[in-house]
């Protein structure tokens, strides 16, 4: 298996985001440098891991598969809701969105004791 093949599946498994290799390696239980070594080929792909690589593929699609079923119900869900409650939802104008915000910002600054804060450096 190739260093690219080994990269394109350690990233639909564990993210592209930073840390990306360390989450491979804690998913295969192998350690950060071996990973490593096998994403530059200095170290081969061994039966053992890659037995450990196709289970963690399957395992990691079939969590996919119920993720995607559970966002597509809701989305479902939501897209009827949204489509016979939009017109009853409450609309603001601007003025009543900018007090209703002035408000909670208060409520916030008194929770926080900053409440007078403003006039005390003047």
């Amino acid at each position: 298996m190739s260093p690219e093949k080994i990269k394109k599946i350690a990233q639909l498994l564990a993210g592209q985001e930073s840390g990306w290799q360390s989450r491979f390696a804690a998913l295969l239980g192998i350690s950060r440098g071996y990973a490593h070594n096998l994403l530059t080929g200095e170290r081969p792909v061994t039966g053992p891991l890659y037995l450990k690589i196709v289970i963690s593929i399957r395992k990691r699609a079939e969590e996919y598969r119920e993720r995607a079923a559970e966002l597509e119900a809701m989305a479902a869900e939501l897209g009827e809701a949204t489509m016979s409650d939009v017109a009853s939802m409450p609309k603001l104008s601007k003025a009543e969105y900018d007090s209703q915000t002035d408000e909670a910002m208060a409520i916030i600054d008194e929770m926080a004791g900053l409440s007078g804060s403003k006039g005390d450096d003047e």
